[in-house]
């Protein structure tokens, strides 16, 4: 859709009237440049999440809009107005399609335009939709098979690793490759659209035990540059079966396939305890400090901009080789999961008589007050790492013969059984260039340090 976006949404520090300045202003810059694609045009974008148009007063809200920013001013004509909706869930369900429908059609009705934010790119509703479509293809079948949790996850792991990292071309728009929509249309994908596409096929599926959150990192190859800023994923999984119930790494990005090996599992469910001990693109302080390498500083020169500053602002947890910060979100879901352990953190600090003031706290309420306070967030952030226990590799074993075997329900046993052999071995053979073998706590680096020390013993 548009490109030259002049942006309105709630918390922006400028009045309107500055905006205003901003947005005549690009607009006699495009008129001298003569950029006179539809594409192109300067445009005035309002931004609210969904709830705005999903609210049935809509209506009301649209005309108090109108007559407060619009119809006055009437250097603006309707056709350089945009609403949009920006929200951290980026499918909706069939009751939201619907109001958000109705709520595109009033807005067109008045000349304006309709369309959905999502990395600093407008899409237009029909490709939203349609990305959404595939998705939920997608989820519809995970839901339904007949595997656990733990196994649900890994066959959506696998699903998205198994697409080459493809990074956008010169003068390509970044959101192709980072976007959900983007990657979804385009094929293209770089770590923030590998951790959009996972996180959207498990939220759609609405898998209980499973729950994935955005996590930030800042990577460096050599301890000396910034390799530049990398997106990956917290999950919470609790599975029976497996006897699970805790915090895990996922980084679909450096498991992926590429031309000269098949996907990988190196980095699925790695303890947090383990990441300190990551070699591949070693996980740093996402906001060090230290200078952009040449690879970084080439692809700002071809116009794919510096996501270090923008991946700041994301609602992302952040974990460092020493240090684990959770995201709200995270802080709030382990307040509903876990409401006896945050009572009692809670209590050890400094809101000794929070539960006598109402036993019936909300997650929402207490996370309000609780994650205002850094030392009650270090108490949850280390239950959190603490709780990360290593995965046997013959958990994965089985999990992975059942995802094989759901797969492929014609082949037979011993077949499953010799692909799962011949896939752990795969994994084995690189996991000494991902992690610190010697040190790791992680499911394949564990089993690693067993094999070496199998084979001296048989020497």
């Amino acid at each position: 859709m548009y490109k030259n976006r002049v942006m309105v949404h709630a918390g922006m520090s400028e009045t309107f009237e500055e905006i205003m300045k901003t947005f005549k202003q690009r607009r006699t810059e495009q008129s001298i440049a003569g950029d006179n694609k539809d594409s192109d045009r300067v445009v005035l974008e309002f931004v609210f999440n969904k709830n705005f148009y999903l609210d049935k007063n809509f209506p009301k809200f649209l005309k108090t809009i109108q007559n407060k920013y619009i119809t006055y001013n009437q250097s603006i004509h309707p056709d350089e107005i945009v609403f949009a909706t920006e929200d951290e869930i980026k499918t909706y369900t069939a009751s939201e399609w619907k109001k958000l429908e109705a709520a595109e059609k009033l807005i067109k009705k008045n000349g304006y335009d309709f369309g959905f934010e999502d990395n600093r790119r407008l899409w237009a509703p029909d490709e939203v939709r349609s990305a959404q479509e595939k998705i939920g293809g997608i989820s519809s079948r995970l839901k339904v098979l007949p595997l656990s949790p733990l196994e649900k996850l890994l066959q959506g792991y696998m699903l998205t690793t198994n697409k080459i990292y493809d990074m956008e071309k010169r003068g390509e728009n970044t959101a192709d490759s980072r976007s959900l929509y983007g990657c979804v249309s385009t094929k293209r994908r770089v770590c923030v659209g590998y951790s959009e596409i996972l996180k959207s096929i498990i939220e759609e599926s609405g898998i209980e035990g499973i729950k994935l959150y955005r996590n930030s990192v800042a990577c460096t190859d050599d301890n000396k540059t910034l390799a530049g800023t990398h997106q990956n994923l917290i999950a919470h999984v609790k599975d029976e079966k497996y006897g699970i119930d805790g915090y895990y790494y996922l980084d679909p990005t450096w498991d992926s396939r590429t031309n000269e090996r098949e996907d990988l599992l190196n980095f699925f469910m790695v303890p947090l305890t383990s990441i300190h001990s990551i070699t591949k693109h070693k996980v740093i302080d996402r906001n060090s400090t230290l200078p952009i390498n040449e690879t970084r500083e080439k692809n700002i020169e071809r116009g794919q901009g510096d996501e270090v500053s923008y991946y700041q602002k994301i609602p992302a947890a952040n974990i460092t080789s020493n240090s684990f910060t959770p995201s709200y979100s995270m802080i709030k879901d382990f307040a509903a999961l876990y409401p006896e352990e945050t009572m009692k953190y809670t209590q050890t600090v400094r809101l000794p008589k929070l539960s006598e003031q109402n036993e019936g706290i909300t997650g929402d309420q207490l996370c309000k007050d609780y994650f205002s306070h850094k030392g009650q967030t270090w108490d949850i952030a280390t239950k959190m790492r603490t709780s990360s226990e290593t995965i046997s590799v013959d958990s994965i074993k089985q999990a992975l013969y059942n995802v094989l075997s759901t797969n492929n329900p014609d082949a037979t046993p011993e077949g499953v059984r010799e692909e799962v052999e011949r896939f752990i071995a795969e994994n084995m053979k690189h996991v000494s260039s991902h992690f610190d073998s010697n040190h790791s706590n992680d499911t394949f680096s564990i089993a690693h340090r067993e094999a070496k020390s199998a084979a001296l013993e048989t020497e």
